[in-house]
């Protein structure tokens, strides 16, 4: 899908290989009708002996038995683990999401004997790979600060959103997992302490229509009149909604790395989240980590940062250091020094 992490981190290797000199094209099974040009189906196209195959896993798919037997065929596999979310969290949301991510940890078993070498997103991902019996995982950030983020902000949101008002915004896709309704709780504390705010949740809600149908009648419930959902939007629009908000809100339990906490970093807006799985990792010494979920004391603490000027100048000038890590510079050299056992002598990938 277009927007999708996976999806565009493998936009970003494809370029990187490009200027290398590989032949290099984007494979999946199934694929967004706007990426119809952009993207191949894995069984259409003709891969051969000596190529390379960069398999990006998120989730478990028919495509890992594909994969199993192109070692068979002279083929070389880099598994590029994007972490699973428990699937304990869709059991009663989406069984055929369920029994994917639930059969996909017996999947990533299998591949251990069928891929060449593995790199994950984060050190939190590495040990679910190690704990399966995988040696040796490289790391690889999840996260390329480059040219996306420059594109100019949609003016229609700018405009909508801009002015006195408060924003807190979320940026996700709309999942059990992401806790949106711990956010919702959060901002009804919030709201209390200042009535002139909003909370901004973007993000699509894709299968989980259940969840998102429950997160609707909450905000009802709460009698919450300020409470937007903005579904999946452009990248002008995200870059938008980045700008306009005031601090940037996680209650995610489970991340696998956390793309948009370094993009709210990016866009110079302080980030409160959960302490949980990679978080912690990912924000390094920077941002605001809560470890429980008291909601009245977390929004109290937004109305601090918020108010208190050298609270927050402290809060972005750690962020800023925290970025550098995650440039486009410093994530290449990360790659190249992941994959080059496998692609040293390759021709094509």
């Amino acid at each position: 899908m277009p927007g999708d992490a996976v999806f565009n981190m493998a936009v970003a290797l494809r370029a990187w290989l490009h200027e290398r000199g590989f032949d290099s094209s984007i494979l999946a099974h199934h694929i967004h009708p706007s990426l119809r040009r952009a993207v191949t189906h894995y069984e259409r196209h003709p891969l051969k002996s000596g190529d390379t195959l960069l398999y990006h896993y998120a989730l478990g798919t028919e495509v890992s038995a594909f994969v199993g037997r192109k070692k068979a065929a002279g083929i070389k596999t880099a598994l590029i683990y994007h972490n699973m979310t428990p699937a304990r969290y869709f059991r009663h949301e989406d069984p055929m999401l369920y029994a994917q991510l639930r059969d996909g940890q017996q999947e990533l078993v299998h591949l251990r004997d069928s891929v060449d070498l593995a790199v994950s997103m984060s050190e939190f991902s590495r040990k679910d790979l190690s704990a399966l019996g995988y040696r040796d995982v490289g790391i690889l950030p999840a996260v390329i600060l480059d040219e996306k983020y420059e594109v100019a902000p949609d003016p229609e949101v700018l405009a909508r959103w801009s002015g006195d008002t408060t924003n807190l915004l979320f940026v996700g896709r709309i999942a059990p997992n992401k806790k949106q309704e711990d956010v919702i709780k959060t901002f009804r504390f919030y709201k209390e302490i200042n009535p002139n705010s909003r909370l901004l949740l973007v993000g699509s809600p894709g299968a989980t229509q259940v969840y998102y149908r429950w997160l609707r009648d909450l905000v009802e419930y709460l009698n919450l009149s300020d409470v937007h959902f903005c579904g999946h939007v452009s990248q002008a629009a995200l870059n938008a909604y980045y700008k306009v908000a005031g601090v940037f809100v996680s209650m995610s339990e489970h991340e696998g790395f956390g793309v948009p906490l370094i993009e709210a970093m990016y866009f110079g807006v302080p980030v409160i989240s959960f302490k949980a799985t990679a978080v912690p990792e990912t924000l390094g010494e920077a941002g605001v980590l809560v470890r429980k979920k008291d909601f009245p004391v977390i929004a109290e603490l937004i109305n601090h940062l918020l108010g208190d000027r050298e609270t927050k100048t402290r809060i972005l000038e750690a962020q800023n250091k925290r970025l550098e890590m995650y440039r486009k510079e410093a994530v290449q050299e990360a790659f190249w020094r992941c994959l080059s056992p496998l692609l040293a002598s390759q021709a094509t990938t």
